[in-house]
């Protein structure tokens, strides 16, 4: 159950707070809220399409009062595997 009902970042305010046109970013999946009682994460995973190794970022953002703040971005893991 949640606390407080709300907005989430949609895809085109991640793509302004990050710099990045819809043709160079793919997210992946949906995005996911995390909540407790002192903060309010929403993540959001996503790779670069020119990226070769297509690496797995996720950018996350925490809820202060009514606004979102980008808190970080990072990379997760790569896509590609190496199969022997």
């Amino acid at each position: 159950m949640t606390i407080i009902s709300f907005f989430i970042p949609t895809d085109k305010d991640i793509l302004r707070d990050i710099k990045e046109d819809t043709r160079t970013i793919k997210f992946i999946g949906e995005g996911s809220v995390k909540q407790k009682l002192d903060v309010t994460k929403f993540i959001r995973k996503f790779i670069y399409r020119f990226d070769a190794v297509k690496t797995v970022r996720q950018i996350v953002y925490i809820k202060k009062g009514l606004s979102w703040e980008l808190e970080s971005i990072s990379a997760i893991q790569s896509q590609n595997k190496k199969i022997s």
